[in-house]
């Protein structure tokens, strides 16, 4: 009973800082971005508050690890300050007891992120930076090899899952062109794509043609055509088709994206881990500002450090699983910690 009582005292002060955190930050980076950019936006309003809305989905996604990590020294500066770990030790509490309901938030958030990542939220900084050039979210005039077909389109709007002019060429094993299908207008169902077109038999003697309503292309995904050529973002889901489907794909630049999405949060985590297994439990015990500022340095550090090799992983710098070395290392410094204080 008593364990429940100091889990939900836990629970609830850190979603509460968290939260604050989150929504600050967020808050904060909306307005940097819109005034750095607000000379280039359209004059109409509709398109600026989609640009905000666009930018704060981006940050919430891109920032929230650091909520996380500022959220939980809140807490921690909280408990120091009251003199409330004192007592949570003195009844027998352990560090591994008093950091379930800290680490059962960040593993809830980190998964909640994660389903962001395979969501067409995925793509709001692709959308913001649309509206800030003053251009749809489209791609024209594609020429693509796929399943033993090529396949032409003039113009696929991803976000609407909408083509025009597609042309897809049937290939036979020896790669001689057997069947044309021509779709002038074709819908993304989710799965695969339909609409009505002419369909063209090319036999050795004489063609045959007819008009048909059908279906096509089983998970020829628009998102993933529409990133092929320039990736600032790819959905975890996306990734799997393109990287499944597609070939001679930059495959250093999907993966430093995949990398970084997974293995930030998961650093931070790891960082708050180290932080509270080295955190003193009485304000007399040590500097406890400057704690706060080492702390801080630290899980700025790690996330900047992460933030770093993406950067050079995604231009072909750096190898994309370089981005997993500072989680090995924060790991082995956790586990020795974690064995040293039990």
């Amino acid at each position: 009973m008593i364990k429940a009582l100091y889990f939900r005292y836990i629970l609830k002060l850190y979603l509460k800082n968290f939260g604050l955190v989150l929504l600050g930050v967020s808050l904060f980076y909306i307005i940097v971005d819109f005034a750095t950019h607000f000379q280039k936006l359209s004059n109409s309003i509709n398109l600026q508050i989609l640009y905000i809305y666009y930018t704060f989905l981006y940050g919430i996604e891109f920032l929230y690890p650091l909520a996380l990590l500022f959220g939980f020294l809140l807490t921690l500066n909280t408990l120091i300050s009251r003199n409330e770990l004192v007592p949570f030790f003195s009844s027998g509490f352990r560090r591994r007891d008093l950091l379930k309901p800290i680490l059962g938030v960040g593993i809830i958030v980190v998964l909640a992120g994660w389903g962001v990542a395979s969501s067409p939220l995925a793509y709001s900084l692709q959308k913001a930076t649309s509206i800030l050039e003053g251009r749809p979210t489209t791609n024209r005039n594609l020429f693509l090899k796929w399943k033993g077909k090529v396949v032409s389109i003039g113009k696929i709007e991803p976000i609407l899952g909408n083509a025009t002019d597609i042309k897809i060429f049937y290939l036979s094993p020896s790669s001689q062109i057997v069947k044309i299908a021509s779709i002038k207008t074709a819908r993304f169902t989710g799965r695969e794509w339909e609409g009505k077109g002419t369909i063209t038999l090319l036999g050795e003697k004489e063609w045959k043609s007819y008009t048909t309503y059908f279906h096509f292309l089983p998970n020829f995904r628009p998102k993933v055509v529409s990133n092929l050529k320039k990736l600032n973002s790819i959905s975890f889901i996306d990734a799997y088709y393109a990287l499944r489907y597609f070939k001679n794909l930059d495959i250093n630049a999907i993966f430093s994206i995949l990398f970084f999405k997974i293995w930030t949060p998961v650093l931070i985590l790891e960082i708050i881990l180290l932080l509270f297994l080295s955190a003193p439990i009485h304000r007399r015990l040590t500097n406890l500002p400057l704690f706060m500022i080492k702390s801080s340095l630290l899980g700025v550090l790690g996330w900047g450090v992460e933030l770093l090799l993406f950067k050079f992983a995604k231009q072909g710098v750096v190898p994309f699983y370089l981005l997993g070395v500072p989680v090995g290392i924060i790991t082995g410094v956790v586990i020795w910690k974690f064995l040293k204080k039990e």
